[in-house]
């Protein structure tokens, strides 16, 4: 039997608390999905339900608005995050590989937009895809933030690092620019393109105020927009929010647990760099 020294061991308990402490809300939320409404927030407090009742799902799903809600937001998600890595990648490889001119100047745009605060412009923003007539589209949820500072800028300090032999055999194949981007570099970016997607993904699910400010129609709402409406003037229904709340944990969780490998390993690409 291998006797671990006791450093190793205090940082296994360390590792076990915070996955515990982190754990514990995501925990709390799927037990509280299942209590009645009278049940949650009571005192004194109990952790498990006294019985055990499924209604809260059974009334989130009983008109079909948060199914539909969840099947937008997870479209919309995926265009989003695909959208985004094709766009963002192409650029970071132009600002990396390719010389031309005022190459400097506009890399310099690009950065000094992951320094302006999203909520200072929201109101030209909504003006800028009011005239365009993009409001109460899905559109409107994907096209403004396609393009991101602070993805071209992620993507080019890991294009840098590439060899210059790689392309100049593949000049001398009689390969084009764009031929290089799609042969080399795209098949070598699979861990980038991970972490950036999912990133990309996890904001576009968690998005509230934009989507309040932009959509209005019911068909189009997000998920955390059907949410909010189980939060009425007559008092939460905190029974339906946490089942709501619950199965919109779902999809970014599988994410997570099915690309950790790339995620693991894109960590330590960037560290080394």
């Amino acid at each position: 039997m291998t006797i671990r020294p006791p450093a190793q061991r205090t940082l296994g308990l360390v590792g076990i608390l915070i996955l515990l402490v982190t754990l514990f809300p995501l925990f709390y939320m799927a037990i509280s999905s299942f209590k009645p409404e009278a049940e949650i927030g009571a005192f004194p407090f109990r952790f498990f339900p006294q019985e055990w009742e499924p209604q809260n799902y059974s009334q989130l799903f009983e008109d079909g608005t948060y199914l539909r809600s969840l099947l937008m937001t997870f479209l919309g998600a995926s265009a989003f995050s695909i959208g985004g890595i094709a766009i963002n990648s192409m650029a970071a490889y132009a600002f990396a590989r390719i010389n031309f001119r005022f190459k400097k100047f506009f890399f310099t745009y690009v950065i000094v937009t992951m320094f302006i605060p999203f909520m200072s412009i929201f109101v030209t923003s909504y003006i800028v895809v009011f005239s365009l007539g993009m409001v109460n589209t899905l559109s409107v949820l994907i096209v403004p933030a396609l393009a991101a500072g602070a993805n071209v800028f992620f993507f080019r300090q890991f294009y840098l690092f590439f060899p210059r032999s790689l392309e100049e055999a593949a000049v001398i194949d009689g390969c084009t620019q764009f031929g290089i981007f799609v042969r080399i570099f795209l098949p070598n970016s699979l861990s980038i393109f991970v972490i950036i997607g999912i990133q990309r993904f996890m904001g576009y699910w968690n998005a509230y105020i934009w989507a309040v400010m932009t959509i209005v129609s019911e068909r189009l709402r997000t998920v955390m927009q059907t949410l909010s409406y189980f939060r009425t003037d007559y008092g939460n229904n905190w029974g339906v929010i946490m089942a709501g709340s619950t199965i919109a944990a779902i999809p970014p969780l599988i994410l997570l647990l099915a690309f950790q490998r790339y995620i693991i390993q894109g960590v330590k690409i960037t560290g080394m760099k």
